[in-house]
């Protein structure tokens, strides 16, 4: 079980990274939206999904919904890993000029900001990584809740 559910988390965590570096390639403001980092949800759901179907198959198609969620919740874990590391990295090394992005967005937000270090440092994204286990948590419960027999 713990076997399908890592390699899910990494296959899920790489194609959310590619997900948000073909968005940079498009217009590297993309990076900085809000709703191309929500869509990336949609690859985490895909991933629970598939991870608990293919559990469900070894198992003779029943799964208790503790199993479902541990699955889950593994991959949401993994991949987000995958995907704040890269995150960083591209604000990091890929594309610095990002955190500019990122400082005038917060500035037309809350001017007083201006004038202020602002950048994505590794502790912001771990901060972000943290939070985004609430919301993988979550969404765990709702796959395993519809995905256990």
């Amino acid at each position: 079980m713990q076997q399908t559910a890592v390699k899910y988390g990494i296959i899920t965590g790489i194609a959310m990274a590619l997900y948000l570096f073909v968005f940079h390639q498009i217009d590297r403001s993309f990076a900085i939206n809000p709703l191309v980092n929500l869509g990336s949800l949609v690859f985490l759901m895909v991933g629970m999904v598939m991870a608990t179907k293919k559990q469900l198959e070894r198992n003779g198609g029943s799964l208790a919904k503790k199993e479902a969620l541990k699955i889950c919740f593994t991959i949401a874990v993994i991949s987000g890993l995958f995907f704040y590391g890269f995150m960083f990295l591209l604000f990091q090394y890929i594309d610095h000029g990002l955190n500019d992005l990122l400082l005038q967005r917060a500035i037309e937000i809350d001017p007083t900001v201006k004038g202020k270090p602002y950048e994505m440092t590794l502790g912001s994204v771990f901060r972000g990584y943290i939070f985004s286990l609430l919301y993988g948590f979550l969404l765990s419960l709702m796959v395993a809740s519809f995905m256990k027999k």
